[in-house]
């Protein structure tokens, strides 16, 4: 991470700390950018790579900053640090986001047992995104909506978008059908695939 302007990470560390706005504008422009960079490089989606930037910034500007103790060497390796944990949520949060899709989705022939955890998509996830994909806008908007974006119930699910319950519970259970008719072709690939 380059050094910008006039004044030294430490001596940045030190005024944001007396609560200088410039300072702490300077911090963040200087370490934003990186941070960005790396989730983005760390298969993070360009939004949720931004945001995660703006949280870190002000998480580390406004409850972890007074903590820290060292040198600028090591504020830079503290803030690779917590970029890098920051980085592992999300991937682990992301994943048990997919978990009560999978749970739904349990009668499907998922193929050969997980891998142990390298840090790659496991070819049943690799299937199920692969299948996802594959859904129509409304299909995937409606099982994230259900899924995803925490709407406990079709009943809460429909509140939100002003239908009648049966209606949406009709439209999942479809998106459904269609997302494991797809993951059941996905499977006969990956297993002729893996066969040759």
């Amino acid at each position: 991470m380059p050094e910008e302007g006039s004044s030294t990470t430490g001596d940045l560390v030190n005024r944001t700390r007396k609560k200088d706005d410039a300072a702490f504008l300077e911090l963040a422009a200087r370490y934003g950018r990186y941070f960005r960079w790396y989730f983005i490089s760390h298969r993070v989606p360009v939004t949720d790579a931004e945001d995660l930037a703006v949280e870190l910034i002000g998480d580390i500007v406004l409850s972890k900053i007074d903590s820290f103790r060292g040198d600028e060497d090591g504020f830079r390796s503290w803030v690779i640090t917590l970029m890098k944990h920051e980085c592992a949520n999300w991937h682990r949060r992301a994943r048990r986001q997919f978990e009560p899709l999978c749970e739904e989705l349990g009668k499907v022939q998922w193929g050969p047992p997980e891998r142990a955890r390298t840090g790659r998509p496991t070819p049943e996830r690799q299937q199920l995104s692969e299948a996802f994909g594959r859904l129509t806008s409304a299909d995937r908007e409606t099982l994230r909506m259900r899924y995803f974006d925490g709407f406990l119930s079709t009943a809460d699910l429909a509140r939100a978008l002003g239908r009648k319950e049966v209606t949406v519970r009709q439209r999942v259970r479809r998106a459904l059908d269609r997302l494991r008719a797809l993951m059941e072709e996905e499977g006969s690939h990956y297993h002729e695939e893996n066969r040759q």
